[in-house]
């Protein structure tokens, strides 16, 4: 079982490798609008919204007592990369494919205690562009869903305006050239 912690344009990559390899995958977010997304769009198993009250019981009440075998946190927040330590099950996986300037801290007592591989992902090889090209043109991966705003080079200063505002619900905008 997969957790994706973040469905923004990162996260929603990690949520579409993560089907192709046939994993069941849980997206935990709070932002309610991009969870729906995820959910519509992405065709993820469960949803699961991040509020202020949020714990690893609320996560094992979702996951019928049990908690990830691997998590994915794509958020680029130190609260929430420091919070996913708690969230792996015992033996599982952390990845950090998100980044942030500054340091994560965490619990050591217990990333020794669950035995957890700590894993970061930022780079590509030439193959993998080859690959990641290939899904695309057979449709296995299809990342049209997700540009969701437009717009000229010169609408670029008012449309940026708007991008930035919740409301337009913008998970990635594109300017043409």
């Amino acid at each position: 079982m997969v957790l994706v912690i973040g469905a923004g344009p990162i996260g929603l990559s990690v949520m579409q490798f993560a089907k192709l390899r046939g994993s069941t995958v849980v997206v935990l977010d709070i932002n309610k609008d991009r969870l729906n997304f995820a959910q519509q769009q992405m065709q993820v198993d469960f949803i699961i919204q991040a509020t202020g009250d949020f714990s690893p019981d609320v996560l094992r009440r979702c996951l019928n007592g049990f908690l990830p075998t691997v998590i994915f946190d794509a958020t680029g927040n130190p609260n929430s990369m420091k919070n996913a330590f708690n969230y792996v099950s015992f033996g599982g996986k952390l990845v950090f494919v998100g980044l942030f300037i500054g340091e994560v801290t965490f619990e050591d007592p217990l990333f020794h205690r669950r035995e957890i591989t700590l894993l970061a992902s930022r780079n590509s090889l030439p193959q993998d562009f080859s690959e990641i090209i290939q899904l695309m043109e057979t449709g296995k991966i299809d990342i049209t869903p997700w540009l969701t705003h437009r717009a000229d080079f010169d609408e670029l200063p008012h449309a940026f305006n708007q991008w930035l505002d919740p409301k337009n619900r913008v998970i990635k905008a594109v300017v043409a050239m």
